[in-house]
């Protein structure tokens, strides 16, 4: 445990609780607050999204005052504090003054502090600190799923806690650094927004040159025309091999039964540099040629470089898998619509994916790619299915896209190549920032608790 300043102390969660029986109190079970309690006016029923979202006064139901007196135990009032248990764990949520008396649900926690030792202020900068939260969370055993811990080791928790007058300084100090941090990182995440309009102004531009506001077929300027995919394209589907089948699927790992290991007598008189027997391996057959195979975790770039699969001669022979030539553009069609890759190697694809294999004396596969990005909501709109959305080659084939000739599909593609490239790179500036500036608020934490204030 860390060494803390003069006049500091370390003391459990339950040392600092207000004297009442439920200070420390976890919501009730869903039988005891089920919807069919709920009525139209009565005393109000706090939810998680109360503590995920900080806002206190959000209300979506009610209970009558009778349903109140039986659920008395889980009141929460002002000065209490509300922390989210299930989904987004770990959420508090401060209720000010003249918050009207409710109960909590049961995905919360309500905690009521003794004000005399501790500050609600104070108590939820430490709440929100990184060393806290490592506390407050504990991992289920054997899986990655996160649960609040339970109150009695809530209970049990230690808070450095200084003075009252300490714990002023310190919150006046932390309020006053994360406004301004607030300010920052609120206009890193408006000027990202305003990185996507831009892409996405720029798209319309390019697509819709004239600014014309028919819905389909709009007017185009002379020499562009609107073609369907299916006259300027071929379009295939992907495939998956059976995936029980070993031999189906290419594996990187040598497998030692592909080998023999040969001796001296084997390979003739060969021996080492001092006359020693001299081993190697020479393999039985020729290893057996493999092919790139892309599912969604491999699109999520411009441009396919490799994949995290391979399938092999035989896994391509027997599926539906194809073989598509090098710039052939990939575009998902189910299950997460609108994930597209230029394939700048030979590569199959599983049954997700709607490929096109560009005419070259029409169509610039660059232009494409933007096509499809800029059409993808509506590309959306022709999905079928009641398990998972799909959309049909058929469907694909009709869609009709806005084409220019060939030369000026060039200078469109390399104009959105540029801008994309510069917006990807503002992009990951903003979100650099905004990664620095949380890192900042933990460091001012980190230091807030150490007494380094």
């Amino acid at each position: 445990m860390t060494n803390l300043p003069q006049g500091w102390e370390w003391k459990s969660l339950y040392e600092i609780l207000s004297n009442d029986k439920y200070s420390i109190k976890r919501g009730p079970f869903g039988s005891a607050l089920k919807k069919s309690f709920f009525v139209e006016n009565g005393v109000r029923v706090f939810e998680q999204y109360n503590a995920i979202n900080n806002d206190p006064h959000w209300k979506r139901y009610c209970i009558s005052y009778d349903k109140f007196k039986e659920l008395e135990a889980f009141k929460a009032m002002e000065g209490d504090l509300l922390i989210s248990c299930s989904g987004t764990l770990g959420k508090i949520v401060e209720l000010p003054k003249n918050t009207e008396i409710g109960v909590i649900n049961q995905a919360l926690l309500k905690i009521r502090l003794d004000n005399t030792k501790i500050l609600n202020s104070y108590f939820i900068y430490y709440f929100n600190s990184p060393t806290m939260q490592d506390k407050i969370l504990e991992s289920t055993l054997g899986s990655a799923i996160k649960n609040i811990a339970s109150v009695k080791i809530l209970k049990q928790i230690e808070i450095p806690l200084p003075p009252i007058k300490e714990q002023e300084r310190i919150v006046g100090i932390l309020d006053f650094a994360f406004s301004k941090i607030d300010e920052n990182i609120k206009k890193a995440k408006e000027n990202l927004a305003n990185i996507d309009e831009l892409i996405q102004s720029a798209l319309q531009k390019a697509f819709n040159p004239l600014n014309d506001n028919t819905k389909e077929n709009y007017q185009l300027p002379q020499s562009w025309e609107w073609k369907s995919l299916g006259e300027i394209c071929e379009i295939l589907s992907g495939g998956t091999p059976d995936t029980k089948n070993p031999i189906f699927w290419y594996s990187n790992q040598t497998d030692e039964t592909q080998f023999e290991k040969s001796v001296v007598g084997g390979l003739g008189d060969f021996k080492g540099d001092k006359g020693s027997d001299f081993a190697i391996k020479v393999p039985l057959s020729p290893l057996e040629k493999n092919y790139y195979w892309a599912t969604l975790v491999d699109t999520k770039e411009k441009y396919l470089y490799k994949t995290k699969r391979k399938i092999t001669q035989k896994g391509l022979d027997c599926s539906n898998a194809t073989l598509l030539p090098i710039n052939s553009v990939i575009f998902s069609s189910r299950a997460s619509i609108g994930e597209i890759s230029i394939a700048k190697v030979e590569t199959a694809t599983n049954q997700g994916y709607k490929n096109f294999i560009c005419d070259a004396s029409i169509l610039y596969y660059e232009f494409l790619y933007f096509a499809l990005k800029h059409f993808t909501k509506e590309i959306e709109l022709l999905a079928q299915g009641t398990t998972y959305k799909e959309v049909s080659k058929a469907k694909i084939k009709e869609f009709k896209i806005p084409l220019p000739p060939l030369k000026e599909q060039k200078q469109i593609a390399s104009h959105l190549d540029e801008l994309s490239s510069h917006v990807k790179n503002l992009k990951q500036n903003y979100q650099a920032q905004i990664k620095d500036l949380q890192e900042l608020k933990n460091s001012l934490l980190d230091k807030a608790f150490k007494g380094n204030l």
